[in-house]
């Protein structure tokens, strides 16, 4: 029997003024969703930690078999970085790169939009020429992205905040110590003369857009925590996503990745299934495991009305045509859920326990008619933890 999980970034969060007091998915019609839900069970799962809002890469390692001590380990800056097949043997701190505005002190941008590969690119050799930091290596994730080791670790190279949850706070906020002339703050302040002047920048305040000239270090780990990494009867799967987080779990817990088109895009062309190869790994795998990434770093949808509309989007888009593919492959389980909680109007994580929609074979339906938080808050699964989520979903 095939076992397919369904995350969508961010997806969950409380009710919303601007929403007449409802969550986002209390408020999209999502009517493929409500189907399942009528024939499935609900519940809620949650986080690992109590105060501590899921990360994804912790849901995705345990998702994929990781226990759950070392999935908790898992950091984005390791994890993605492990995907690149870099000597990772010297010691320091692994981070994810990623280029903001700074402006008076004050982070106004925490994804400068519209920045190409060649433009990130150029922006890197650029501040590999002036030395920023100190020893450390940049290597180009994508368009804006990059993966970053540093080789200290220590007070000095935290973990580093999100960029989302740096917008609009000055500086002296966010370093990790009174001391900016060292490590990571002093890291970060040696971008801003580097990059200040560069072409890419100048040409960026000519048309009216924010300039990348700084670069953000966070998600920071080591390299030790990525191993020995044990799993729990880990299964032959397959990690269908477009985003490098799920992308680099799939490759570090030794699962196949195949890509899926932009379900949020206009032209129907553009937001296609890869049918043909889905079918074949579902010829061949026992784990199905698809990631959906929100159309901004972090879980961001831009705001609660545009929220919605992904949701529908992905209703339609992916959940629709999947399920079609999918019942040609009878018998098989079928969950759905959030990989963690977002504000909408912060833009924070929220360590909320996350709605869980579960169908298919050998699943008794509850009384839920719909996928929401509040729905699943009185769903026949309850309130579990990862380890008992996993058992329903592989007991036979």
């Amino acid at each position: 029997m095939k076992r397919v999980v369904i995350l969508y970034e961010g997806a969950a969060e409380g009710p919303l003024e601007g929403l007449d007091g409802r969550t986002p998915l209390q408020t999209a019609r999502a009517q493929h969703c409500s189907i399942l839900a009528e024939a499935g069970v609900t519940g809620l799962l949650r986080p690992p930690f109590e105060d501590l809002p899921w990360r994804t890469e912790t849901l995705l390692g345990a998702l994929c078999g990781l226990h759950r001590d070392d999935a908790c380990r898992l950091r984005r800056g390791p994890v993605e970085a492990a995907a690149l097949d870099v000597d990772m043997s010297e010691g320091g701190t692994w981070y994810r790169g990623t280029f903001v505005t700074v402006d008076e002190g004050v982070v106004r941008e925490e994804e400068v939009a519209g920045l190409g590969l060649e433009e990130t690119r150029a922006l890197c050799e650029t501040m590999a020429e002036a030395g920023c930091g100190e020893g450390l290596s940049l290597y180009v994730l994508g368009p804006g992205a990059l993966s970053v080791h540093v080789p200290h670790a220590g007070a000095d190279w935290p973990e580093g905040v999100p960029p989302r949850l740096a917008r609009g706070r000055p500086l002296s906020e966010l370093l990790p110590g009174p001391d900016e002339a060292t490590g990571y703050g002093a890291c970060l302040a040696s971008t801003l003369p580097a990059l200040a002047g560069h072409a890419v920048n100048e040409v960026r305040v000519d048309l009216g857009e924010n300039p990348a000239n700084a670069l953000w270090l966070w998600g920071g780990g080591t390299a030790e925590a990525l191993g020995p990494l044990r799993a729990q009867s880990r299964p032959e799967g397959l990690v269908l996503s477009r985003g490098r987080t799920a992308r680099a779990v799939a490759n570090l817990t030794g699962m196949g990745y195949l890509e899926h088109q932009d379900p949020f895009a206009d032209e129907p062309e553009s937001r296609a299934l890869p049918v043909v190869p889905l079918v074949e790994a579902l010829r061949g795998r026992d784990l199905i495991l698809v990631h959906v990434p929100s159309p901004h770093e972090m879980g961001g949808y831009g705001d609660a009305t545009r929220k919605v509309r992904a949701l529908d989007r992905l209703d339609m888009n992916l959940l629709a045509p999947l399920k079609t593919v999918l019942d040609a492959y009878r018998p098989y389980r079928l969950a759905l859920l959030p990989d963690g909680a977002v504000s909408s109007d912060t833009g924070l994580p929220l360590a909320d326990a996350l709605p869980v929609l579960l169908a298919g074979e050998g699943i008794e339906p509850d009384e839920v008619d719909r996928w929401d938080e509040p729905a699943c808050a009185g769903g026949g699964l309850g309130s579990m933890d990862i380890e008992h989520f996993s058992q329903i979903l592989w007991d036979a």
